[in-house]
């Protein structure tokens, strides 16, 4: 599609931007040690404070303590959470506005899922892994779940972090699959999506569509939950003409230029 060209023709401002910001976060710590001006970095106009930096990187070191029941962050560990805050800044800053230009979002269905459901987030799974066992079970989610009125103003607040924690990085994911899978349609339509217009359903529906196994993020899960989001519920299956592809892009853009297909998604 359009907007995904768009989104890898500018690619490389994205790179030069986090370099930028790399660099400014560098500068920004010396000059707080040197009396300098407080702000720790800015990216995408977006200003990170030294205020607002040292908040989060003691939340997130409270975070450490709890789960790992102990009263000292070692050094090594305070330098992996310094980063993980800035790192975590620059990606949202980036990525709220491609994010809602393109229209993703995080479902309450996948949030349910990324918590107690089938795909257990690596941040809930870490969060709720018994440190003396090295078990997870998803039971002590759901009792966390079931019992978040009675919970101290601390824990619900770290409840409310790991949740954004993991939308956040589903939405990265998804951007990222857009990025590196993308879209081949036909001119008419390509054309509609750079002008800005909305594809209709019925246009999509009448287009042959070629899609990866059920299994592939890019060519089926992903597209899917999109056409849901989009299109009322609708599906991949809704759709009249699709063909499965399993042998790679190749199969895939052979029947394109045999004019076999309309629509790719790999």
């Amino acid at each position: 599609m359009g907007i995904i060209g768009s989104i890898r023709k500018h690619s490389g401002w994205a790179v030069a931007i986090v370099g930028i910001a790399i660099l400014a976060f560098i500068l920004g710590d010396l000059t707080k040690n040197n009396g300098g001006i407080p702000d720790v970095g800015k990216v995408n106009g977006e200003v990170l404070t030294s205020q607002r930096f040292n908040e989060k990187v003691a939340e997130m070191e409270n975070n450490y303590k709890v789960q790992q029941q102990t009263t000292q962050v070692p050094a090594e560990m305070e330098n992996q959470i310094r980063e993980q805050v800035w790192a975590q800044f620059v990606d949202e800053s980036l990525m709220e506005e491609q994010a809602a230009k393109l229209g993703l979002r995080v479902s309450p269905a996948e949030v349910n899922d990324m918590f107690t459901g089938r795909f257990i987030h690596p941040y809930v799974r870490q969060s709720f892994t018994d440190p003396q066992s090295g078990q997870f079970d998803v039971r002590f989610v759901s009792q966390f779940i079931d019992n978040f009125d009675q919970l101290d103003t601390m824990r619900r607040m770290q409840w409310v972090e790991l949740e954004k924690y993991c939308k956040t990085d589903r939405e990265q994911q998804k951007y990222s699959t857009l990025i590196n899978a993308g879209f081949y349609m036909p001119k008419a339509l390509a054309a509609k999506v750079n002008a800005g217009e909305a594809l209709t359903w019925e246009e999509l529906n009448d287009c042959t569509w070629a899609v990866g196994n059920t299994s592939s993020s890019a060519g089926y899960i992903y597209p899917t939950m999109w056409l849901m989001e989009n299109y009322d519920g609708k599906k991949i299956s809704d759709l009249s003409n699709v063909i499965p592809i399993d042998s790679g892009y190749g199969t895939a853009f052979s029947y394109a230029a045999a004019e076999q297909v309309d629509v790719i998604v790999c």
